[in-house]
Formats: C-alpha cells, structure tokens, sequence
C-alpha cells in the first residue's frame, strides 16, 4: 500500500478495504500486484526498438543484403525518438500518424510511406506467434460456385 508520508492513512484505509473485498470476491491482490508489476516490466523490455531491432537481426539472419539492412535501420531511425522507448503494446497509431505527418511534411512523402511499411512489418513480426489464429477464419470462408 505504501509508507506513511507518500499515502496519508485514509487512503491506506481505503485501499485495505478495497483488498478485503476483492480477496472476498476470489481474487488474491498480492498476486494481482505481482502480475501488474511483471506485465510493466515486460512491457518495458518490448520496447518497439527492441523488437524493431530483433526484426532487422531477423533480416538479417535471413541473408537479406547489406543495403537493405542498412534502409531498415535508417527507418527505425526515424522512428526511434518518437516511440523508439515506448512499449510495443502502448504504441498508438495517433504516435505513428504524427511523426509520418512531420516527415510528410519536410517534402519526403515517399519516406513517410516507406517509414510506415517498415513499422507496420514491425508490428507484424511482434504479433507472429498469433498470426495463425488470425487467418484461421479465412479457411472458413464460403466458396462460390463456379461458373461453367
């Protein structure tokens, strides 16, 4: 809950009483803090240059040419002061839409697209693991006949 000067003692109160009564309703809040505490500090590790960096390795890996790793990381670049420290997770489009419109801006609107492309692989590449069950559904899709 805290110590006495940084909670004064009615919120303590508050807070001890907010505890009994989810610990009533099943729920342990010591193991909901741990699991708060352990989801920021993952959410602090997957920065998007952390997993836009493990992209370009990736890229690497995969035996892509010097040139085009070198495109990659001048694209985290741009990227990298506006949401470079920004959990993955807490990215918003809003961030993304106005570091675009700044590069727009200085005339390089083919560099605003390419930026895009290279945050949305980004994007992509942190979501892998799911992207099955993403394009599950389309297996489920009602065919048409076809036309003789």
């Amino acid at each position: 809950m805290g110590a006495y000067p940084d909670i004064s003692l009615k919120d303590a109160r508050r807070l001890r009483d907010e505890a009994r009564a989810s610990k009533a309703g099943g729920v342990d809040p010591a193991r909901e803090k741990k699991a708060l505490k352990l989801v920021a500090k993952l959410g602090a590790a997957n920065s998007f240059e952390k997993i836009a960096s493990e992209y370009i390795d990736k890229m690497a890996d995969e035996g892509l040419s010097d040139a085009t790793l070198t495109k990659a990381r001048w694209f985290l670049d741009h990227l990298r002061g506006p949401i470079g420290n920004v959990p993955i997770t807490d990215v918003t489009p809003h961030e993304i839409f106005v570091m675009l419109k700044a590069v727009e801006r200085t005339g390089k609107r083919e560099t605003a697209n390419r930026v895009r492309s290279f945050a949305s692989r980004v994007f992509v590449m942190q979501w892998q693991p799911a992207a099955p069950m993403l394009i599950l559904p389309m297996f489920y899709a009602v065919r048409l006949p076809r036309r003789l």
